[in-house]
């Protein structure tokens, strides 16, 4: 009669799931420490940057308005809510630790899909159609607003890829269904300026 071994021993013997080497837990941790000091660049940028533009956008002569003031006033609501997330994400993970790396990474891209989104939203917010000062100076605000994306984001892939895919989607969204001649004619530019983006990321 053969040996009997107890299922607890052939439990504890059986390989375990390896868990992450260290060094690569300790090299995404120094990633995520760059992005979340970087934070600070987006709480103050993000508000501050629309509030410039916005009074081009106000003004019943300018060339690039007028857009109604409710969307301006949601744009700025939205960039102050922004700031705010942003705000409480740094302020909870001023330092990153190895063993919160990963819980630390889902707070950061959800982050940077609520950013993303806003300045797509505010694309949309101030989109005039039959306006093509006003596009050409949206997609000219859209497009510095994703390079910054670049030098911020590119430590990590995850979030550079998030940050590219919402704002470059939502740019070519809206000149897609914009009807316009020069929104579609922008559609290869855009398309070959975030595979720039990408590349360069």
């Amino acid at each position: 009669m053969g040996n009997f071994i107890p299922a607890t021993a052939v439990a504890a013997t059986a390989p375990s799931s390896p868990s992450p080497p260290v060094h690569d837990r300790r090299e995404l941790q120094a990633q995520l420490q760059i992005v979340i000091d970087g934070l600070k660049v987006t709480i103050v940028f993000n508000p501050v940057f629309t509030a410039l533009f916005l009074p081009a956008f106000a003004l019943s002569g300018s060339p690039f308005g007028p857009v109604p003031a409710l969307n301006l006033w949601l744009a700025m609501g939205l960039q102050i809510f922004s700031a705010g997330m942003a705000f409480l994400i740094h302020r909870r993970y001023r330092q990153v630790e190895v063993e919160d790396v990963a819980q630390v990474e889902k707070f950061l891209v959800a982050g940077q899909v609520l950013f993303s989104s806003i300045w797509g939203i505010i694309l949309f917010l101030f989109w005039l159609p039959g306006n093509p000062v006003n596009q050409i100076f949206l997609i000219m605000i859209m497009s510095l607003v994703s390079y910054a994306i670049v030098f911020a984001r590119s430590v990590q892939i995850r979030l550079l890829l998030v940050a590219i895919m919402i704002q470059g989607g939502s740019l070519l969204l809206r000149l897609a269904i914009s009807g316009d001649a020069l929104a579609s004619a922008m559609i290869p530019v855009i398309l070959m300026y975030v595979l720039y983006l990408w590349l360069m990321g």
